[in-house]
């Protein structure tokens, strides 16, 4: 997948540009035709930008699988937000009503998305006229801001119909009536500070999301695509959801549906039927429990039967409130009641594609029928055969393992992350007089029962999964770095341990280059250069582990002898005496002359008698 150059910014309706003109707008989402696809040329055909009203919501662009913050800044009023690669995202920090936005600590939860090019920010967006949709559902809908693949079309060359497409006619973006596994739903996290003074079975602090919308001529009905995601740390038994004007007070024009007996039939002539099923007012995810879905299969991945909240209206029709025990499944018996984030279960995950999200094949816990044995892999329902023998809920086989073990790469152990996620369906009427915005606002109650499940253990009250370890990469150490002269043999030696087999085998690289395939080797360098080993260890699973140690080379030091430095003479201070100085030829002559003055002296007695 290519990634963005150069800003990105959305076109903006003339009706969208006055609108931004107030505060009280992060941006105006004016129309979609579900037979076309966001062009350039039609910038009336907003998908993305603008669906969440900022004013509660500080965005944060983010990267990576744990939403690392990077720098990078959306401009709510213009749209524009800097160039984003594979892996980025945005994330819109949620905060109570006067809380410092700059403050991360007070935040009460968040909104997120898929990554770039699957999505834009700020992850909300409002669809108006979407004909596709039928059975009485809403033409509009407020959902997320994914963007979908191209399928069976010939002349798609990208391959996608992501945000970075080259398909001449552009991203692809999902609509009302895409099907259930192109990412609609809204992903509201609830953090710790929702429950932090909320006590067993009490209410902890409501979390407001703001809707942008047209300002209504008439009757206009959303639906919603909506999930709550548990990540405060504790149990809850379920919620409450109200429908609340720009105030944040309830209003006559404002009211929740349900669906019930809104069907309608191909004429538009009500049927008497529902639009949803009792058990899709809030539910845990399909695939993972009832019908399935493109992400697990065609039947629930833990259970057929799907498990979740029955949910119930109050007389003003404007709060949504879910029963206080599960309904159907197996979710209780294998995970106990709505849990949190930190007690998620592992599972064995294997990567088809890196675009894709990984798929479930097995995980580790409790059998649903037997809680009280000891937690081991277990494979889901029905979704592994072997020699056409059913695998429900047994485990895997040796054969099977040993496959895991040695394609570590391929096959990944991680938590299954969709296991706190409760979806929601409900419908807003919005009437005359109400503004360009409308709050939903969800509160979450704690539950009572703060039990962990088995495959839980505690060390110092934090509690945590304990996983298998199916395998342990080993560890290699290359030893110290090492100096040494040019052409000077030195010893470079290495080991490697393995907590779960053995090292069979050892290989040192200088580049690309295979020195040695020993733990120790002799090495003379002949240049002075610096160098780079890396040794490679094998254990019997196949498995590698790396290391490396650098070797300065210096050169041999040359030896040259100390410079001598001649006496100085230096006159006494009574001047007497004789400086000799070895540079002066005069004072050669001189001495010569008194020397031989010295040796003719007896002569000079004898003849002068």
């Amino acid at each position: 997948m290519k990634t963005q150059n150069g800003k990105k910014i959305l076109g903006l309706s003339l009706v969208t540009a006055l609108l931004l003109g107030s505060s009280a707008y992060a941006g105006h989402v004016v129309g979609a035709d579900a037979a076309a696809a966001y062009v350039a040329s039609t910038p009336a055909k907003q998908f993305s930008f603008g669906g969440l009203n900022l004013e509660n919501v500080t965005v944060n662009m983010v990267t990576g699988i744990d939403n690392v913050p990077i720098d990078g800044t959306f401009d709510p009023i213009t749209g524009e937000y800097p160039q984003m690669a594979l892996g980025d995202s945005y994330e819109s920090s949620v905060f109570g009503s006067g809380d410092d936005k700059s403050d991360p600590a007070t935040r009460l939860g968040y909104v997120v998305q898929k990554v770039w090019p699957i999505s834009e920010p700020t992850g909300i967006k409002v669809v108006n006229n979407d004909t596709a949709t039928s059975s009485g559902k809403p033409q509009n809908c407020i959902m997320g801001s994914s963007y979908q693949r191209y399928q069976n079309m010939d002349d798609d060359t990208s391959g996608s119909g992501f945000l970075d497409t080259t398909h001449v006619d552009g991203p692809k973006p999902v609509i009302c009536s895409s099907d259930a596994g192109t990412s609609k739903r809204i992903q509201l996290i609830l953090n710790q500070n929702v429950v932090a003074n909320a006590n067993a079975g009490e209410y902890g602090q409501y979390v407001d999301l703001v809707f942008n919308i047209d300002s209504p001529d008439g009757l206009n009905r959303y639906q919603v695509f909506q999930k709550v995601s548990n990540f405060t740390g504790k149990r809850l038994d379920g919620f409450t959801l109200e429908v609340l004007n720009s105030a944040g007070i309830p209003d006559a024009n404002l009211t929740l549906s349900l669906g019930i007996g809104e069907e309608e039939d191909s004429l538009g002539d009500l049927t008497g039927g529902d639009l949803f099923a009792a058990e899709e007012m809030a539910f845990y995810p399909p695939g993972l429990w009832g019908d399935g879905s493109k992400k697990h299969l065609p039947i629930g991945w833990f259970d057929s039967a799907p498990s979740g909240y029955y949910v119930s209206l109050n007389e003003a029709n404007n709060t949504m409130t879910s029963a206080d025990v599960q309904f159907g499944g197996n979710y209780v018996p294998l995970f106990g009641n709505w849990q949190p984030d930190k007690w998620v279960a592992w599972g064995m995950h294997i990567v088809i594609d890196p675009l894709e999200e990984p798929e479930l094949i097995a995980y580790w816990g409790n059998h649903p029928d037997r809680p009280d044995e000891a937690p081991a892999w277990y494979y889901g329902m029905d979704h592994n055969l072997t020699d056409g023998v059913d695998t429900n809920f047994t485990t895997p086989s040796q054969a099977e393992i040993d496959k895991w073990e040695a394609n570590p790469e391929k096959y990944v152990i991680d938590d299954i992350e969709d296991l706190p996620n409760i979806s929601l369906n409900y419908i807003v009427n919005v009437g005359v007089g109400i503004d360009n915005n409308f709050t939903i606002r969800v509160t979450p109650k704690v539950s009572v029962d703060q039990t962990p499940p088995s495959y839980i253990s505690k060390d110092d009250n934090e509690s945590y999964i304990v996983p298998p370890q199916l395998w342990v990469k080993p560890t290699a150490d290359a030893g110290p770095d090492k100096t040494v002269q040019v052409n000077e043999t030195v010893t470079i030696t290495g080991t490697g341990t393995d907590s779960d087999g053995e090292i069979v085998s050892y290989e040192w690289k200088y580049g690309t280059e295979i020195v040695a395939t020993t733990a120790s080797f002799d090495h003379t360098p002949d240049t002075v250069e610096p160098s780079t080993f890396t040794l490679t260890v094998t254990d019997n699973n196949g498995l590698k582990g790396t290391d490396s140690m650098n070797l300065t080379v210096t050169a041999v030091p040359v030896v040259t002898p100390p410079a001598v430095t001649p006496p100085i003479y230096i006159p006494s201070s009574s001047g007497g005496g004789c400086t000799y100085n070895p540079n002066s030829k005069s004072f050669d002559m001189t001495f010569l002359l008194i020397m031989g003055l010295g040796l003719l002296y007896p002569f000079r007695r004898r003849f002068l008698k």
